[in-house]
């Protein structure tokens, strides 16, 4: 149940924001200066980065025990609400694209490592 939460939470937020916010989709990508072309490597650039975190997140599944402490996992929840939450302000859909999905990853982690007893 607990790996259902994870996934469709964070896609209900995504789309009760889109659906019902403030938000405009077109303001996310026209922004001052910005072009497109830009928009979308950082895009791509951060979700290969956050790549490396679900690299983790199926190694920690397969053998159910995270290779990382705790804390790690703590400071980058907390790092990636304080982005996310900035990126939204910021009307930045490379934050906010990048933050959404790696929440995910930090959360699971934290519950695999709850469930090993570390």
């Amino acid at each position: 149940m607990f790996k259902v939460y994870v996934i469709v939470l964070p896609i209900l937020i995504a789309l009760y924001i889109g659906l019902f916010g403030q938000l405009d989709w077109e303001d996310l990508i026209k922004g001052d200066n910005i072009s497109i072309w830009l928009i979308a490597l950082g895009i791509v650039g951060q979700l290969i980065y956050t790549a490396r975190f679900i690299y983790q997140w199926i190694h920690a599944e397969r053998n159910q025990e995270s290779d990382l402490p705790l804390k790690f996992w703590i400071i980058s929840l907390v790092g990636s609400i304080l982005i996310f939450t900035y990126g939204i302000f910021r009307d930045d859909p490379v934050l906010i694209a990048a933050h959404f999905f790696g929440g995910i990853v930090y959360i699971r982690n934290l519950f695999i490592i709850r469930k090993s007893g570390e």
